[in-house]
């Protein structure tokens, strides 16, 4: 299964690609868009894609800086360059980077499809090599530790190969053993506040958790256990038994796990809730257990108590369709409305039935909180204000949510301080973009600055732009300089003003580059302007 990033700045070329696209029959699950070059880098970042179609002409960062930074840093990402031009430096520049195909636009099916299969071919060919070199090369390249965690890492992916499997039981499970594995998650619900309280580092701060379970459960069971590489929050503990578990087994081993987790309290204040995953045969069986682990913790009800450590799950408790989704018209109307009280009314009733079943899961607690930043964004969007910073930082604060009353909290906290930042700019739906228009007409010879008109009207720079070119035409500065260049063409038909006196009078310090700007409006010179007026 594959993953794909689209780069370019033309919508409509983007939505050609997703149309044209066989995606199923090259195994792409996920195609990401982005529209410029920086937005692009960024999702390369977050989504780790596989393939990206890059277009070569984009504003900004263009498709060879694009290439570029790819070689440099993501040498096995497979690139298909789009050129709307068939230009030798970008031909260069694509050659220079090992892009898998170059394709002009506009882009045919057969083409684009064909460029899709070789790329998936290549990363294919390219995992099955690196992967035979790392069965061959393990045992020389990595220490013991090292390779029990690799090993242990991709069998829980579920993408473990025979032959590293083959060599984990030869070498480090003395083979002949039959071995029963379980998972367990530990998840740390204040790693952030104990990490900076006690350790500084965050580094330091997972080895001592990890030390700390691995001494007391290797009195009982054989443990090992590794810091989850896709949430620094997590240590995922990998049980081995050489008999299945029974049931005398069972309760000691939740007696360890309740153990270990009062423990950890007591050292270093953590607050921690554990999910835990059944034992299954083999190594080979540790996807299972693992995502049996992973849906119990998701599963952990935050009304309860964290430190108790129960998870009782209240009869007819579902929480999975308490959704705020439906409730977008009414918290787009209060928020328009002007009602504080009846836009933190709406969370505020959610937060009831919720509190009154008894039951919230973290997974629908995260979803919910997901639900309300999106609508917030919509809203944004809708209105053309920017509030990325202020969700962004509600949506990494979400995932530190230890209980119900801090989950409420956060919900309110970001209504509120959204709803003050919306009020700030919903005065200005019914701007008159003609006030703006009058300012320059009046005021063209003074210094005008796009931020005088965004300051005023709290309305970002790219849609107080928009706005402009939508009645007018034509952009602020365009239109500053016509304005300009009217009253420039009149001034220079009275002879007894200087040429020098009229760039002063139109705002300009500089006398030449007045008349570079008269020039380049009218494709002749003001001193020849007012010659062939006098004739």
């Amino acid at each position: 299964m594959y993953k794909v990033l689209i780069i370019d700045d033309e919508e409509p070329a983007r939505e050609a690609i997703k149309i044209l696209a066989d995606w199923n029959s090259v195994n792409i699950y996920e195609v990401f868009e982005a529209w410029d070059g920086k937005n692009g880098v960024r999702l390369i970042e977050e989504k780790r894609p596989d393939i990206i179609l890059v277009d070569m002409k984009m504003p900004g960062m263009d498709g060879m800086d694009l290439l570029r930074m790819v070689q440099s840093r993501y040498p096995d990402l497979a690139v298909i360059v789009i050129s709307g031009y068939d230009n030798y430096e970008y031909t260069r520049q694509a050659l220079h980077s090992k892009v898998i195909d170059y394709l002009l636009k506009p882009i045919k099916r057969n083409e684009l499809n064909g460029a899709l299969a070789k790329a998936v071919d290549v990363i294919s060919n390219k995992r099955k090599m690196q992967s035979q070199y790392i069965d061959k090369n393990i045992l020389l390249n990595l220490s013991l530790p090292s390779l029990k965690e690799k090993v242990y890492l991709t069998a829980i992916e579920g993408s473990i190969s025979r032959q590293m499997s083959e060599i984990y039981k030869e070498i480090i499970d003395d083979g002949n053993r039959k071995k029963y594995y379980s998972i367990v998650i530990f998840r740390i619900m204040n790693y952030e506040e104990v990490s900076e309280k006690y350790f500084g580092d965050t580094g330091f701060a997972q080895f001592a958790v990890s030390n700390a379970i691995n001494e007391l459960f290797n009195d009982e069971v054989e443990c090992f256990n590794l810091i989850n590489p896709k949430a620094e929050n997590e240590i995922i503990a990998i049980i081995s038994i050489e008999n299945n578990c029974n049931e005398k087994l069972s309760s000691n081993y939740l007696h360890l796990i309740q153990k270990s987790r009062k423990k950890l309290k007591e050292l270093f204040e953590l607050v921690i809730i554990a999910g835990v995953g059944g034992f299954f045969e083999g190594i080979d069986s540790l996807k299972e257990s693992f995502l049996e682990a992973e849906k119990s913790i998701n599963g952990f009800n935050i009304l309860n108590k964290i430190e108790s450590g129960s998870n009782v799950v209240p009869e007819n408790a579902n929480t999975k369709n308490v959704s705020l989704l439906g409730k977008k018209d009414l918290i787009f109307n209060a928020i328009e409305g002007g009602s504080l009280s009846y836009t933190k009314g709406i969370v505020n009733e959610l937060a009831d039935r919720i509190e009154q079943a008894g039951y919230l899961s973290l997974r629908d607690a995260n979803r919910i909180f997901d639900e309300l930043l999106l609508l917030l964004n919509n809203f944004s969007m809708v209105k053309g204000f920017e509030a990325n910073e202020l969700l962004s930082y509600f949506q990494n604060l979400s995932k530190t949510v230890c209980n119900f009353e801090q989950f409420k909290k956060y919900l309110l906290d970001i209504t509120e301080l959204f709803y003050n930042l919306a009020r700030k700019q919903i005065k200005n739906d019914n701007l008159n973009i003609y006030e703006i228009k009058e300012y320059i007409d009046n005021n063209y010879y003074q210094d005008i600055k796009i931020s005088l008109f965004t300051d005023k009207y709290f309305l970002s720079r790219e849609y107080l732009m928009k706005l402009f070119k939508n009645e007018f035409g034509c952009g602020i500065y365009e239109y500053v300089l016509r304005v300009r260049m009217e009253k420039a063409r009149e001034l220079i038909a009275d002879p007894n003003i200087k040429i020098q006196s009229i760039a002063q009078m139109l705002g300009y310090s500089d006398n030449n580059y007045f008349s570079k700007a008269f020039r380049n409006f009218f494709k002749i010179s003001p001193s020849d302007y007012r010659n062939t007026l006098i004739g």
